[in-house]
């Protein structure tokens, strides 16, 4: 692949982006090899370029580069008739870099190269892993990042604004990325589109139905159980809220001890009345509604993280760190126990072949 990128780089060196390539002359001179060291400055504070903080180790990464601004950039091969592709068009035609309000936690392209063959090069700031998500070590580091964060979801899908150029994963890089996550400029930004779904603009979030096939795709752990019971088609708008939801009570179940109003957050996001779950925006307003209650004295409150991915199923885990007075005030957004008929229909798909006869007949009813 390093080839590839060889042939390439006269040419994208012409529209502005320096591949950090650099010859192996004690090799074979007309071999080459990415290096970070040619990286000159940090990139700007501001979004969407992050801040750079570089190490003594030496690493090596895909495809590094550089802009005419020597900002640091990293280059992806996308397919342009690909979902992927036009996701990043409208990304990069939808959101402005300095109005934070079109940011919407999402790490956008800065330009799509496009070639004379069925590829582009996308370009995108260079941002660095989140690192662990149990280093968000208080109520504050975990509010922030539920502030940020907003579909998706998988915790290796997420970047943040500050990475180091020659070791993207050192031990010793952990104690100041923890630091960052606590402070109040960091942001964190989706990425990996490679099986986004792009819909017409003006798409009803509440009524849109698509195949429940795309239901199956991506890894599966935070999934919500829309497809799971032969479903001919599901809502893709509520199913990424409910993947949203199960990944912060996964991670975040523990901290409903110091914020109860998460309980009744989780339980809306993820409650298999899908009618009933909140919309995205609904959820961002009720997570800087939350925010905006708490005191200094609990944001620096510390909090260890233990992912539980049985709270998916039991949610007295977080409910049952709230008093009662709360239980009885917030009953109204607890998630119901499923219908029977829901429960039998259950049972029965996890019988031999049960699951295949139930999606067989509701895909024929189309039911």
């Amino acid at each position: 692949m390093l080839y590839f990128w060889m042939g390439w780089e006269a040419w994208l060196a012409s529209r502005g982006v320096y591949l950090l390539l650099k010859p192996c002359l004690d090799f074979d001179p007309r071999w080459k090899d990415w290096d970070d060291s040619q990286i000159t400055r940090p990139a700007s504070s501001y979004p969407p370029y992050a801040n750079c903080v570089p190490s003594k180790d030496n690493g090596r990464i895909l495809a590094p580069a550089q802009d005419a601004q020597s900002r640091a950039i990293f280059l992806k091969l996308v397919n342009t008739d690909s979902d992927e592709y036009v996701a990043y068009e409208r990304l990069l035609q939808s959101v402005n870099d300095y109005d934070a309000s079109t940011c919407v936690g999402v790490l956008r392209p800065t330009a799509i190269l496009r070639t004379p063959y069925n590829f582009c090069f996308v370009t995108m700031p260079r941002w660095g892993s989140i690192g662990r998500i149990d280093d968000l070590g208080s109520v504050g580091s975990i509010v922030r990042f539920m502030q940020c964060t907003s579909q998706d979801l998988h915790d290796a899908n997420l970047l943040l604004n500050f990475y180091d150029p020659e070791n993207t994963h050192s031990r010793k890089l952990l104690p100041t990325l923890a630091r960052h996550k606590c402070l109040k400029d960091v942001h964190y930004g989706l990425i990996d589109f490679d099986i986004s779904l792009c819909v017409p603009m003006e798409t009803s979030l509440t009524d849109c139905r698509r195949s429940s096939d795309e239901g199956f795709l991506g890894v599966p752990i935070y999934q919500p159980r829309d497809v799971y019971l032969g479903e001919h088609t599901y809502n893709p708008f509520a199913y990424d809220v409910g993947a949203l939801g199960n990944f912060y009570r996964a991670w975040f179940w523990v901290t409903v001890a110091f914020i109860p109003l998460l309980a009744p957050l989780f339980d809306r996001m993820t409650t298999h009345v899908v009618a009933d779950r909140l919309t995205a925006a609904e959820a961002a307003v009720f997570i800087d509604e939350i925010a905006a209650q708490l005191p200094d004295s609990v944001l620096d409150m510390p909090v260890i993280l233990a992912r539980s991915l049985d709270c998916l199923d039991n949610s007295d885990m977080y409910w049952s760190q709230t008093d009662a007075e709360f239980i009885a005030a917030w009953a109204s957004y607890r998630t119901p126990l499923a219908s029977l008929a829901t429960r039998l229909l259950d049972r029965f798909i996890q019988m031999p072949l049960g699951w295949r006869l139930v999606r067989f007949v509701r895909h024929t009813l189309r039911i």
